[in-house]
């Protein structure tokens, strides 16, 4: 009988998979003398970092996009409509917004898409705190951010610990 493969040899052709898709991505598809070890490399040091890989819901991820365009188009107008209007239509301030999500992955996904969206820039996360600065206080920030927790939460499920 044979023995399976440790699971060491799956995380590294998971991560050799990922690394090469994410090259292919942002390299065009070129530079393979040097992606391709530098792609080995990052495959073994998530190996030796013990990194899970990160599972989604693909039924959910329409519904995600959706949310993700509809939110960045919604803030895009609202940016165009300050930037052509007469005077200075912004109070720009830093604030805090608390998470309500545990899960460590939908965290650091928020924190990294809310700056995506026009108008918002999140810069650190600090226990249960995302700061985030916001181009007017006086909108109402806090359910888009709110959404897209609930929104990435339904994408990644929670992990089992």
């Amino acid at each position: 009988m044979r023995k399976p493969f440790p699971a060491s040899v799956w995380q590294f052709a998971y991560w050799s998979a990922v690394c090469a898709a994410l090259w292919t991505l942002l390299a065009e598809g070129q530079g393979w003398t040097f992606g391709v070890p530098t792609m080995l490399l990052a495959a073994a040091a998530a190996v030796y970092l013990d990194l899970q890989p990160w599972v989604f819901r693909p039924l959910r991820l329409p519904a995600f996009l959706w949310f993700f365009l509809r939110s960045t188009f919604d803030g895009a107008f609202d940016v165009a409509r300050r930037s052509v209007s007469p005077g200075p239509p912004i109070a720009p301030a830093w604030l805090r917004y608390e998470f309500t999500s545990p899960d460590p992955q939908v965290r650091l996904l928020a924190s990294a898409v809310v700056g995506l969206f026009p108008g918002t820039l999140a810069t650190k996360v600090e226990g249960d705190w995302l700061h985030v600065h916001v181009l007017d206080e006086r909108t109402d920030w806090c359910p888009t951010i709110a959404e897209l927790e609930r929104e990435l939460a339904a994408v990644l499920p929670a992990r089992k610990p």
